[in-house]
């Protein structure tokens, strides 16, 4: 509980262990920015953000993978555009046979700011917004959606009630109470996604809830053993879940990092603490 408190007090301090990011603005379609080997992110200033375990939670990370992420940033046309680029050897997209997915976030806080919003998931009265990408999920966009028997082939059944099919996107009105994933809108069990990303808002340790509006985009490539992710989002929006983002402002922002080559997932990641955004835009 020590450790905890101290970690609390120093995320509550507005501490920062990064140099500020810069986001200017920018004259680029949506189209060009959001795909991250474009060209026209060398000319963005990159910044380095420290990486560390999350060893506060269960679950815990004790050895981590990832020390520090490359951020660039900038504005276009109303909206923010973060490009993360990390170091890591094996491109992980499953979730199948004790296997996970590599994934990104970047969080934003609602009501607050780095004085009095943690960067471990908010707290009680200070939400934060996050903006969550999944490899597995990109797959599921560039490959189609993999059903039970992609990691499982030899499965066997013979009978789904009300279906037409054997397939997940068979299963239609009433026969979703036996795809309980889906009958719930579990943003795990989506088999037609359009975007690898959705939004939550967390007040806490154990209380991310996906958003049912989504606003943010998102795409992720990997090669020679990195990824390069962008995420992005409007500066604003009528959603009061999201953080409204104002140009010219200064704000926190604090990421997260999975690996799935070492069953990262959950809380068991590498985070960052509050760094301060400068975004771009502004009179």
């Amino acid at each position: 509980m020590r450790i905890f408190h101290c970690l609390a007090a120093l995320a509550l301090s507005g501490a920062a262990w990064s140099a500020p990011i810069e986001a200017g603005s920018v004259q680029q379609q949506h189209k060009t920015l959001i795909d991250p080997t474009s060209a026209v992110w060398n000319s963005q200033p990159e910044s380095l953000v420290t990486m560390a375990p999350q060893n506060i939670a269960k679950p815990i990370l004790k050895e981590p993978v990832f020390k520090q992420l490359k951020v660039r940033g900038a504005v276009s046309q109303g909206w923010l555009f973060l490009r993360l680029e990390w170091d890591d050897k094996t491109r992980d997209a499953e979730l199948t046979k004790a296997l996970f997915t590599d994934a990104c976030a970047v969080e934003f806080a609602v009501k607050g700011d780095d004085k009095d919003t943690s960067p471990f998931m908010g707290n009680p009265g200070k939400p934060v917004q996050l903006i969550h990408w999944k490899a597995i999920w990109q797959d599921d966009i560039e490959k189609g959606y993999r059903d039970v028997e992609h990691g499982y082939p030899n499965l066997y059944y013979d009978y789904y009630p009300l279906t037409k099919g054997k397939k997940a996107r068979d299963i239609q009105g009433a026969a979703l109470m036996y795809n309980p994933g889906r009958y719930l809108n579990n943003p795990v069990s989506q088999v037609e996604r359009k975007d690898p990303v959705e939004e939550m808002v967390a007040e806490g340790f154990g209380t991310s809830t996906t958003q049912t509006h989504l606003d943010a985009k998102a795409w992720g490539n990997h090669t020679a053993g990195h990824w390069a992710v962008v995420l992005a989002r409007p500066l604003s929006t009528p959603d009061p879940a999201d953080a409204q983002i104002k140009p010219g402002s200064t704000i926190p922002v604090a990421f997260a990092l999975w690996d799935g080559a070492t069953k990262n997932r959950g809380g068991r990641k590498h985070f960052a603490m509050w760094t301060e955004l400068k975004v771009g835009g502004g009179k």
